[in-house]
């Protein structure tokens, strides 16, 4: 029974995730033979719609089970797991039309690997959400959210390294890489920073300042020439030489879903919808004041990569659109989601006109997936007004409104 019904996750993950990232790529599809911008700017809706799918379609499955299917014996956070590798698996088809030379072997290592560091600590986060207490508040309100703390501070100052380590994911910087990068050091007069190579066919660089450590894909290396890397890697040193006070905003934003930990104590207090509205009014205005900086500080970082003058800015121009264009992004954001400054703008404020005219912003999202969201909240909605999770929406009613054919003793989510 377990064996079939988690068969049947898989599948109906699958089967939803393909249909809806098939969708969102018809008009990349359409558009051959047109400038690399363009198509750039028609993929990028299925490719954020490919991301979110692998994460909604699983728990618009463990909704809709726990809803219509409550007799069924399995819970919901199970359906949502066994359904993750089926979306996980419906989204090779976004990464081949990205990235054309992913053999399914490469793509399936590097999915295990995005599964490691992404759905990895949204289970941690997760489980810290169904530990804390949803009848008032005790002693775990302050002892989970200290552990959820420790743990992203941990994976900040070094376990993202060690992990990468573990995993293959990541290993010590080649000789090309190393002279690149002491090239750019000692004309920045800055500290030889620790350097890492990552694999992957995303071509990008990465800082750490909290452990004055460089990450650099070995994508990058390939897609430019030395010089053309050795700008982008000054941009990074620009990073390592933020202050104490800009990491710690750093790490300010990085925790910004914390607070969510106490949706369940404050949903006891001040009814469910009062505090998921409040936490998520803060966590919206904290991700704009998070863009907003980002945009600064790459900003500053753009000036150190465009060091001593003109013929450097030109270069530094010149990788980041190659960049761009090996990794099919716009060369325009959508306004309300950009964390960097636009391609088009950083090669103007270079000094460098790009061959292309200004391209329109792209859509943030496909339709599908609009309408896999509308289905989730719509889910969640009936959930909250039939009182189907008392256990973790605790209502106030007096009289909470009867579930048909439900009994909180067979939800899904209550251990038997």
């Amino acid at each position: 029974m377990f064996a079939a019904l988690a068969l049947g996750h898989f599948l109906l993950a699958l089967l939803f995730t393909l249909a809806g990232n098939g969708l969102a790529l018809i008009p990349w599809r359409r558009s051959a033979g047109l400038h690399w911008a363009e198509r750039a700017r028609l993929l990028y809706p299925a490719r954020v719609s490919s991301s979110a799918n692998i994460i909604l379609v699983p728990m618009i499955l463990a909704l809709a089970q726990a809803i219509f299917l409550p007799e069924l014996p399995w819970q919901a956070l199970w359906t949502a797991l066994t359904g993750l590798p089926g979306a996980s698996l419906g989204s090779y088809p976004v990464s081949r039309a990205m990235y054309p030379g992913y053999t399914f072997g490469s793509w399936l290592r590097d999915v295990i690997t995005g599964l490691i560091f992404q759905a990895g600590p949204l289970a941690v986060f997760v489980t810290a959400c169904a530990s804390m207490p949803r009848d008032g508040w005790d002693w775990r309100a302050i002892v989970i959210p200290l552990a959820v703390v420790v743990l992203q501070l941990w994976f900040i100052f070094g376990g993202f390294i060690g992990l990468a380590r573990i995993v293959r994911a990541a290993e010590p910087a080649s000789e090309r890489c190393r002279l690149i990068v002491g090239r750019v050091a000692a004309r920045l007069q800055r500290p030889l920073p620790r350097v890492w190579e990552l694999h992957g066919p995303v071509a990008n660089a990465f800082a750490m300042p909290a452990t004055q450590t460089l990450l650099i894909t070995q994508a990058l290396l390939a897609a430019l020439s030395d010089e053309e890397a050795e700008t982008i890697i000054a941009h990074e040193f620009g990073h390592l030489g933020e202050s104490r006070g800009t990491l710690l905003v750093r790490i300010l934003i990085a925790m910004r879903l914390l607070p969510y930990l106490f949706l369940g104590p404050l949903a006891h207090s001040v009814g469910f919808w009062w505090a998921f509205l409040s936490l998520t009014a803060g966590s919206f205005l904290l991700k704009r004041l998070a863009g907003v900086f980002s945009r600064r500080m790459e900003r500053e970082a753009d000036a150190v990569a465009s060091q001593p003058g003109e013929e450097a800015a030109g270069t530094y121009a010149r990788a980041l659109a190659r960049i761009h264009e090996v990794n099919h992004l716009p060369a325009v954001f959508p306004k309300t989601l950009a964390t960097h400054p636009h391609l088009y703008d950083r090669m103007l404020a270079a000094g460098v006109t790009p061959d292309f005219p200004r391209p329109k912003p792209p859509k943030q999202r496909s339709w599908s997936t609009g309408l896999l969201a509308l289905a989730f909240v719509g889910l969640a909605a009936f959930a909250g007004y039939e009182n189907r999770f008392p256990s973790l929406f605790p209502s106030h009613r007096k009289h909470p409104h009867p579930a048909r054919h439900f009994s909180p003793a067979h939800s899904p989510l209550t251990e038997p």
